[in-house]
């Protein structure tokens, strides 16, 4: 545990552009989090606070310069950089909405790629906090913004930062801004960061961690364990957060249909990270209270009671910002509670499982809602209350049939094969001898990759593409290879968590619930990559998944291995694009874009990191026509011929790189 040199910059925008409200519990937020710094001793130099509260706009340009100013001292080794405002995401990927935004493109930051470009920063440990909502993009004009990095893109550097990234809610969700009932008139505070700010301050001693004890001080009496600071750390915050915010919700009489569920992405190292020291610090407590005990802001009034627009609140109603409340019919609450995922992926995996040998229409399952239902995993369950039996496995929903696509024209023997779940094809257009653009019945296209002796097995769920597979060509192997079932059904898994934002904790990967990742690489073990080898062989995709989840984790030589000349990843553009990404010593490596399966990113969350592609490949995808909210990537299905053409089209040559002088 050693000492750290941190800066923070504080980023609060209330008001934004398009049909978003006024957030008038951003000044607080951004208020409690100075303050806390503040406590923490952080100099007043290496703290920047960008605001609109005196009207001034908040501008891309300014938050790089500040940012870029801290990184080029020289003495930074954590930096922090908290956003509080309006959020949006495209196909998993976020978007800090600014002052100008969403009309200036320039002026929304692009999350993904401000987490990737980080990593080359010259700082040990970048921390990204967003306490904005998650909701989808719901317009043209919102679906069309590319967003900005909000740190310096900087040549690869060794070692890579790592990099964590706090989320105030679940994929999908509203962040709630909720009445403040320690304050005088209408004052509103941000539910996440009035609780993120509590544990920071060490509100709840059981997340705190005691620093190790002097032999000094030992030698005079301390004993292990009574330390005279304690260390907040980013993992067992992670945890944490969860019930800290479920209590609040709960203590303030939210309905059970609501709730807001903290989400991270962590890389940082599980023992020498922290992010906050308190000191001095008790010796060793009795008894650590439970997390989350705070007193909870009364709640904001619920979509299904809110006045009607323009009507005066009932007395005692505090209004929610109509963005941190769903201003649509919105997915059921996502949450990271185990037991309501693995009702969900289960059920998914035993429908895909029983599928696997031929594809039978009547043995694939389905994650299909009931009709009038969002297909969403289950509301959350409260804080931890009187035992209750885990709720059995679900039989997996019987799928719509299954419909072989017809082709223009007769294909040829070893044609192209695409099968089309809980959707009709209208079309099927080769486009080149590894994808097809696929029109579907519900209003979409998309570019899918096709292979020799596999079917493209396309899964279409209330008009969005939420995934694709290249299972073997029924009766192409009389004897499936061991194991064959075992790697569907994880497939099924990682492709259920990856629509939701999750990441799968199973025997393949670090478990978060039981401890975090240790020093030790999982795909050192050859049982696991053997497991691996057999899931790519039953699909190639499956490297897809396991390149998003490797993203996710930071770990960059693990996706590089994946692009290899020779492995399935070096032909999907996701892969190619990940392994491109900033990791020091890997840039070099020649990559073959033009012999990729598609043009195109396969999933949807792939189009905001095109700044690690050439400018010839990054050109092509962006003259695409604009994309639909899908979890794959979707366009509109007017757009099929344009999309056809663009994906025909001979990629063009890059220009040559200038030689560099002596």
């Amino acid at each position: 545990m050693t000492t750290v040199a941190r800066a923070l910059v504080l980023v609060g925008v209330a008001r934004t552009g398009g049909r978003f409200p006024e957030l008038p519990a951003v000044p607080g937020a951004v208020a409690a989090v100075r303050a806390w710094a503040t406590e923490q001793g952080v100099p007043d130099d290496l703290v920047l606070t960008f605001t609109d509260d005196d009207g001034t706009p908040v501008t891309s340009g300014a938050v790089l310069a500040g940012v870029r100013a801290l990184v080029d001292r020289g003495d930074v080794d954590q930096l922090v950089v908290y956003f509080s405002g309006h959020g949006i995401n495209t196909g998993n990927a976020e978007f800090w909405l600014l002052t100008g935004a969403p009309e200036d493109g320039s002026q929304a930051v692009n999350v993904s790629l401000t987490s990737w470009f980080a990593e080359r920063l010259p700082v040990r440990h970048v921390v990204l906090v967003s306490d904005a909502c998650r909701t989808a993009a719901t317009t043209v004009q919102e679906l069309s913004v590319q967003g900005v990095a909000l740190v310096p893109n900087l040549p690869p550097r060794a070692p890579a930062a790592a990099v964590d990234v706090f989320y105030a809610c679940a994929l999908g969700d509203p962040a709630y801004e909720v009445k403040d009932p320690t304050a005088s008139g209408a004052a509103y505070q941000a539910l996440f960061t009035s609780a993120l700010v509590g544990a920071l301050r060490g509100d709840h001693p059981a997340l705190v961690t005691p620093g190790p004890v002097a032999d000094g001080d030992r030698a005079a009496g301390g004993v292990a364990g009574s330390a005279r600071f304690g260390l907040v750390q980013p993992w067992p915050l992670k945890r944490a957060l969860p019930g800290l915010v479920a209590e609040r919700l709960t203590a303030a009489h939210a309905p059970l249909d609501l709730a807001q569920t903290p989400d991270a992405r962590l890389s940082s190292d599980p023992v020498d990270a922290w992010l906050s020291r308190l000191e001095p610090w008790p010796v060793a407590p009795a008894a650590a209270e439970t997390p989350g005990t705070d007193a909870p802001a009364e709640r904001t009034a619920a979509p299904d009671d809110a006045a009607a627009p323009g009507a005066p609140p009932e007395a005692g109603a505090a209004l929610a910002d109509p963005d941190r409340t769903a201003r649509e019919p919105a997915p059921a609450a996502r949450t990271a509670a185990a037991e309501a995922a693995d009702r969900l992926v289960l059920g998914l995996a035993v429908g895909l499982a029983a599928g696997a040998g031929g594809l039978p229409a009547s043995a694939v399952g389905s994650t299909a809602a009931p009709s009038g239902a969002p297909a969403a995993p289950p509301s959350p369950a409260r804080p931890p209350g009187p035992a209750t039996a885990a709720p059995a496995v679900p039989a997996p929903i019987p799928a719509p049939d299954l419909e072989v696509a017809p082709l223009p024209a007769a294909p040829r023997p070893g044609g192209p094969v695409v099968v089309v779940q809980g959707d009709r094809a209208l079309d099927v257009v080769p486009v080149s001898p590894t994808a097809v653009v696929v029109t579907f019945a519900s209003g979409g296209c998309a570019v899918l990759p096709t292979l020799p002796g596999r079917v493209t097995l396309a899964t279409v769920e209330h008009g969005r593409l939420v995934d694709c597979a290249l299972p073997r060509t029924p009766g192409a192997d009389a004897v499936p290879p061991p194991g064959a079932d075992g790697a569907v059904a994880r497939r099924a898994l990682a492709a259920a968590w990856s629509r939701f934002g999750l990441r799968p904790d199973d025997d393949e990967d670090d478990d978060e619930h039981a401890g975090p990742p240790g020093p030790r690489d999982p795909a050192d073990d050859p049982a696991r990559a053997a497991r691996r080898a057999v899931a790519v062989d039953a699909d190639p995709l499956a490297a897809l998944y396991r390149a998003w989840e490797l993203h996710d984790r930071g770990r960059r030589a693990a996706i590089a291995d994946l692009a290899e000349a020779g492995f399935p990843g070096a032909r999907l553009f996701d892969v190619v694009l990940l392994a491109s990404g900033p990791d020091p010593g890997r840039d070099d490596r020649p990559v073959d874009w033009a012999g990729l399966l598609t043009p195109v990113p396969l999933l949807s969350r792939g189009w905001p990191l095109l700044a690690a592609a050439p400018p010839g490949v990054q050109d092509r995808a962006l003259s695409f026509p604009a994309r639909l909210p899908s979890h794959w990537t979707l366009f509109a299905a007017e757009n099929a011929d344009r999309v056809a053409e663009v994906a025909a089209a001979a990629p063009a040559p890059d220009p040559p790189h200038p030689e560099e002088e002596p």
